[in-house]
């Protein structure tokens, strides 16, 4: 005789033969990211990798190359470092781009991909000036160009200072930077026989406080610093005589 199945267990059994298995947590580049997020963050990284290029070489080296004032050895630390900021900017980009390219972002790829066109556009040419001025790098006739640049231009070029003097100098900056107000005028009009006269020379002040001034005037062949208060209505110089 056939045995019956109950329908409760029949449903039961159809039941778990058809329910689905659990997947498993989805990889980060099994599925494409989302084109509003990903030009959300191409977009941005694009405009960020391209503004710090124009900034650093307007205001990072071109900045630390004036504050060298033609001094040969501080302007190529300047470059040195400069070319150094575009390398690790350069890996940094890559970086980025490799993640957006495992994150399935193509967007994002691109904006990293153009901005390392551009980072490595700026490096070549860096690297291309700083091979330019090494005298030894392009033979002996750019070594020539260099020796007589350097001959010819030595009455610019001022002579080391050892580090402890540098430090002393820079404390000795630092001091005059934080001391007070700097005001530098001429020496002023004085009435001689007939007719008034300047003197050639200046006078210089410094207000340390609201009620202390250091003052100084300096000519060729004399000059004098003394301590003092300040004048009603002058500051920390004296003010000419009365009539």
């Amino acid at each position: 005789m056939p045995t019956r199945v109950p329908a409760g267990h029949d449903a039961a059994m159809t039941t778990t033969s058809t329910e689905p298995r659990p997947r498993r947590g989805r990889r980060p580049w099994a599925c494409r990211t989302p084109r509003a997020v990903d030009l959300a963050i191409g977009v941005p990284l694009l405009l960020l990798g391209a503004g710090w290029l124009v900034s650093d070489a307007m205001f990072g080296h071109g900045l630390d190359v004036w504050a060298a004032q033609g001094h040969l050895g501080r302007i190529e630390t300047a470059d040195l470092a400069y070319m150094a900021r575009l390398q690790n900017f350069l890996v940094v980009v890559l970086v980025v781009g490799l993640l957006a390219l495992v994150s399935r972002a193509p967007w994002t790829v691109l904006s990293q991909a153009l901005v390392a066109i551009l980072a490595g556009v700026v490096l070549t040419a860096a690297q291309h000036s700083w091979d330019r001025s090494r005298p030894g790098s392009t033979g002996s006739a750019a070594e020539g160009a260099g020796s007589r640049y350097r001959e010819n231009n030595a009455f610019r070029i001022p002579g080391e200072m050892s580090p402890v003097s540098a430090q002393d100098v820079r404390r000795e900056v630092d001091r005059v930077r934080l001391g007070g107000t700097l005001t530098v005028r001429d020496m002023g009009s004085r009435f001689e026989t007939d007719h008034y006269v300047t003197p050639e020379g200046a006078l210089v002040a410094v207000r340390v406080h609201d009620d202390a001034c250091v003052t100084a005037f300096v000519q060729k062949v004399n000059c004098e610093v003394k301590t003092d208060g300040t004048y009603v209505e002058s500051g920390c110089f004296e003010p000419p005589a009365g009539h």
